[in-house]
């Protein structure tokens, strides 16, 4: 867990926090066995200031009003999860709420100066989660979607089941002054954890030596999310092999981007139909 100050125009100094327990912090927060490969249901409630709100994985229960402004609010049970999963945030944001395909909320949140450019992150989240649940042919298991944007968020985004966590710069997309790079990155990165709802959170590696399971899956996926909301791109066939040229590259990025290509390689030669008949399998 992490507690961020910041800033909204006109304001003093604010604070939120929120949680990042991935890969093996969970245990930091509470007794467990910390391993992606066991799962189980938690039933999470958070206690904050009146002026202050909460979020976790699951929709809200109820909330309960304690004493000198402090209030409880209490979680729905979760789904079946690992515990790296496991996430909350406690901030005075402001948000923008939408309605999916299935009819579900998925809601926007980040600082209140800063609602404008999160437009375009519901927007396209919408989109895509609709898309991934008819391409999968597996339906999202959950009641709500939040997507959070966190300055200086120390992961460039986590897949926590059913609230996403950004950095700013992920999220975020001002369409009168960003750019059409800064719109690609944000529409890439969002597509990437939404797919992690699927490969990652609902198909769970049983220890991190197979995270290309996890980070290969979600990084050709993403390109094919993209690809349904701006088919003007031609995103699909931005999936390649990063050339390796020196041991120190950062293995994290070669084990996405090789996992990618592979299983770009696969429903090239596959067909598209057999390869997602094949992972619906799996």
């Amino acid at each position: 867990m992490k507690i961020f100050p910041y800033k909204v125009k006109s304001a003093s100094e604010k604070y939120l926090a929120t949680s990042q327990l991935q890969p093996t912090d969970a245990r930091r927060v509470f007794p467990c066995w910390d391993e992606p490969g066991f799962k189980a249901q938690f039933q999470v409630s958070l206690i904050r200031q009146k002026d202050y709100h909460s979020l976790s994985n699951m929709a809200l229960e109820s909330t309960e009003e304690l004493h000198d402004n402090w209030y409880l609010d209490k979680y729905e049970p979760s789904v079946n999860m690992s515990t790296y999963l496991l996430a909350f945030v406690v901030s005075q944001f402001a948000s923008i709420r939408g309605i999916d395909s299935k009819g579900r909320n998925f809601t926007v949140w980040t600082r209140s100066d800063k609602i404008n450019s999160a437009k375009y992150a519901l927007e396209t989240g919408k989109k895509i989660i609709g898309f991934f649940e008819e391409y999968f042919e597996l339906p999202y298991p959950l009641r709500k979607t939040d997507m959070v944007a966190v300055p200086d968020f120390a992961a460039g985004a986590m897949e926590n089941w059913g609230l996403m966590i950004y950095r700013e710069a992920t999220m975020l997309w001002d369409p009168e002054f960003g750019t059409a790079a800064t719109q690609q990155k944000v529409a890439t990165v969002i597509s990437h954890e939404v797919a992690h709802q699927w490969f990652g959170n609902l198909v769970t590696l049983n220890w991190w030596d197979d995270l290309w399971l996890n980070e290969g899956f979600a990084s050709f996926a993403e390109y094919i999310g993209v690809d349904h909301v701006h088919p003007e791109w031609g995103m699909v066939c931005c999936i390649y092999f990063i050339r390796i040229n020196h041991c120190s590259i950062n293995a994290f990025v070669f084990l996405k981007s090789l996992g990618a290509s592979v299983l770009r390689m696969m429903e090239s030669f596959m067909g598209r139909n057999t390869f997602r008949a094949g992972v619906k399998v799996c």
